[in-house]
């Protein structure tokens, strides 16, 4: 989503589930309404029992937690210094106060394609089938040929017999 500040700067920003065109996002150390969809604060300033996203590990260090889409992390227990996150794994993992999280769930987007239901479909979309080298024959790949499933060659080559891989 496109995100413009009162002073002017525009950016780009992740897009949370709720915020829609004309909303007002806050992004401040001082905020203390934890309620408002999309706005980023410190831990400290945030309630128990608040989804939040966007989370750092360390103060400072930029959002490494919850990013991906449809995640979102609770705060199960608040300390003087610390905040307890169960996250989208169901891991619950510690939190200095003093990182920065923002309240609400990242957007789902539905970039997938729709759901291929025969081969000719992949291959109207230029997806060409991949096929193992040991299933092919002698001619047409290295590993090719043979009566069983096991590769004879202990060495990793590609289709035209170039080494990929030198032994260790």
């Amino acid at each position: 989503m496109l995100v413009s500040f009162f002073i002017g700067i525009i950016s780009y920003n992740v897009s949370i589930k709720g915020v829609s065109v004309g909303s007002l996002i806050f992004s401040s150390s001082f905020v203390k309404n934890d309620s408002a969809v999309g706005s980023s604060t410190l831990l400290k300033f945030m309630t128990k029992k608040l989804r939040v996203c966007l989370l750092e590990s360390y103060p400072c260090s930029g959002f490494k937690f919850l990013r991906s889409s449809g995640s979102s992390g609770k705060i199960i227990l608040k300390n003087k210094f610390y905040s307890i996150i169960k996250l989208k794994s169901g891991l619950s993992r510690k939190f200095n106060n003093l990182c920065c999280a923002t309240v609400g769930k990242i957007f789902l987007l539905k970039y997938k394609l729709p759901f291929i239901k025969k081969a000719g479909l992949s291959r109207l979309l230029n997806i060409r089938p991949s096929v193992r080298g040991i299933a092919m024959n002698p001619v047409d790949h290295p590993y090719g040929g043979g009566k069983g499933k096991k590769s004879s060659k202990s060495i990793l080559m590609g289709p035209w017999g170039k080494i990929l891989q030198k032994k260790k």
